[in-house]
């Protein structure tokens, strides 16, 4: 989305060379967990018959299976906006169940507060770990190498 660089000190990184970009690279641990949540609920609509997991499995099919009709063109990330808001709400569910109702055991609300709780806790550690390459921050071109786990990323 955007790009700079800087190559006499004046970028600064505190380097001579300076990268500044703005990139859609979403935040891994979010995203990944979104994924199996959504799976997850796959599972509980089949074995429960849970509507509101049904709900939620209808609007990420709805914006994701179109783009199977489509298998060569290239497709971007930012493409995902269009079901990104029921992945989203896949993870608030499995959240929900984790965390359990009032009327659970208190070991068992405790131990699904922790579990949400270090979860949360990865995830904004990984927010601002990202955050340099969404606000177009100055970096070396090593710290911005970092990000980029996995080949197509880059």
């Amino acid at each position: 989305m955007y790009f700079a660089s800087t190559t006499d000190g004046s970028g600064g990184c505190g380097q001579a060379e300076c990268w500044a970009s703005i990139m859609g690279i979403p935040n891994p641990i979010i995203w990944w967990a979104a994924t199996l949540a959504a799976l997850y609920l796959v599972y509980r609509f089949a074995r429960y018959r849970e509507w509101t997991s049904g709900v939620i499995l209808v609007g990420v099919a709805a914006g994701y299976l179109p783009w199977l009709l489509y298998l060569g063109r290239t497709v971007f990330q930012f493409y995902t906006i269009a079901y990104e808001p029921y992945v989203l709400l896949a993870l608030a569910a499995v959240i929900g169940l984790v965390l359990g109702r009032p009327s659970d055991a208190r070991w068992k609300r405790v131990q699904g507060l922790a579990t949400v709780g270090v979860f949360l806790g990865v995830a904004t550690l990984v927010s601002a770990f990202f955050l340099p390459l969404w606000v177009g921050m100055p970096v070396t071109p090593e710290f911005r190498g970092l990000h980029f786990w996995l080949p197509g990323w880059r």
